[in-house]
């Protein structure tokens, strides 16, 4: 079990992140990936607050991740568009640390099949 502390949407959340096998999870197409991590976060009483599920696959011009997190329904507007923001902050941190610790320069990096060069 992993506590974390991190803004989702206009404060902090605290909740305790427990990882297992046989996480169900709702929507299309989850299973595709072969590498899957998922859990349960609850807050400090127990109360179930959201379901992680992320999926990692090799795909034709690298790696293809699926991230996904479920909120309750009931849960404001806020807390998805802001986790929304802090997975696309969080994950493309990691990424470009990852593309630097190889030692690739920029000229190296791959485009976007747009043409557009990444940031």
């Amino acid at each position: 079990m992993v506590e974390i502390v991190e803004t989702i949407g206009s404060g902090p959340l605290r909740r305790f992140l427990a990882f297992h096998e046989g996480l169900p999870t709702e929507g299309e197409g989850y299973g595709t990936h072969p590498v899957r991590i998922g859990g349960t976060g609850r807050l400090a009483d127990g109360t179930e607050v959201v379901r992680v599920m992320h999926e990692f696959r090799d795909g034709p011009r690298g790696l293809c991740v699926r991230l996904t997190i479920q909120f309750p329904a009931s849960a404001p507007e806020h807390v998805f568009t802001g986790r929304q923001w802090h997975f696309a902050c969080e994950f493309l941190n990691r990424a470009e640390a990852a593309h630097a610790a190889t030692g690739a320069t920029a000229a190296a990096r791959p485009r976007d099949p747009r043409g557009l060069a990444p940031p």
